[in-house]
């Protein structure tokens, strides 16, 4: 039946990329990102950025370095994540709009998803997000790390 009739195979691609279309679409969370590396760190350089599908980046107004921003964002606006992609803390609250501080502090380079949107961060960089959806508030953020799932969640509110 399918040998014969190739129309079937060209409806049944375009089913899957409507598919696929719809559910990249249907992921409402966003961000802000500033990326600080390890050598913007040690060189106390302009931090660079990185660009995503999924995220606007921003031009940095300030250079920060690594105990700089620890100082900013250390009372509860940091989350870090260890050598076993263990995030502290694991679970957090914030408001539409708070600037958060991801921090790897493994020696190795690590994906760390916010709801399926991916951050690459090498060896002990540290990246500023602003969190913002246009989901219904509250909503639950759920952060990944390298393969693990669920090793934290945000709660986004109003």
């Amino acid at each position: 039946m399918f040998k014969k009739n190739p129309l079937i195979w060209i409806l049944l691609a375009a089913i899957l990329v409507a598919g696929s279309a719809l559910i990249f679409q249907s992921f409402p969370f966003s961000v802000n990102e500033q990326t600080f590396g390890t050598q913007d760190i040690l060189n106390n350089s302009s931090a660079t950025q990185a660009n995503s599908n999924k995220l606007t980046s921003s031009q940095p107004s300030e250079k920060l370095t690594y105990d700089e921003a620890l100082k900013i964002y250390a009372s509860g606006k940091l989350i870090q994540f260890g050598e076993d992609c263990s995030a502290n803390p694991n679970y957090a609250s914030y408001k539409k709009g708070t600037k958060i501080m991801l921090d790897n502090r493994s020696s190795k380079n690590r994906t760390i998803y916010l709801d399926r949107v991916a951050y690459n961060m090498k060896a002990f960089e540290f990246k500023i997000i602003t969190l913002s959806t246009t989901a219904q508030l509250p909503h639950e953020i759920m952060v990944d790390c390298g393969a693990g799932r669920n090793n934290a969640r945000i709660l986004l509110q109003q």
